[in-house]
């Protein structure tokens, strides 16, 4: 019984999580934010999410990629981040 018990509640527990929408930051340097010709990992980890039927949100202050954003094969790509070029691990705790 209690084994049962602790099963529907992990259950119960990991469906409701699920269910919310999770934020996501893409935190980093210039792998991050990408430049004009390049997508960046955010790109298709957004689509792999998607495809999963994952309820997410990029957030973060930036939504460009340095010198202007690529033609991404999908208008509807999330494009907030945390990326700066050239900055180093130091720099990104600090701000």
């Amino acid at each position: 019984m209690k084994k049962t018990l602790l099963l529907y509640l992990t259950m119960g527990l990991s469906f409701s999580l699920v269910a919310q929408t999770q934020r996501i930051l893409p935190l980093g340097n210039s792998i991050t934010q990408a430049d004009k010709t390049h997508y960046s990992y955010r790109f298709p980890l957004w689509q792999k999410l998607r495809n999963a039927n994952v309820s997410f949100d990029f957030i973060g202050t930036m939504n460009t990629n340095y010198g202007g954003n690529p033609s991404f094969p999908d208008p509807a790509f999330d494009k907030d981040h945390e990326g700066h070029r050239g900055w180093r691990a130091g720099q990104l705790l600090a701000s």
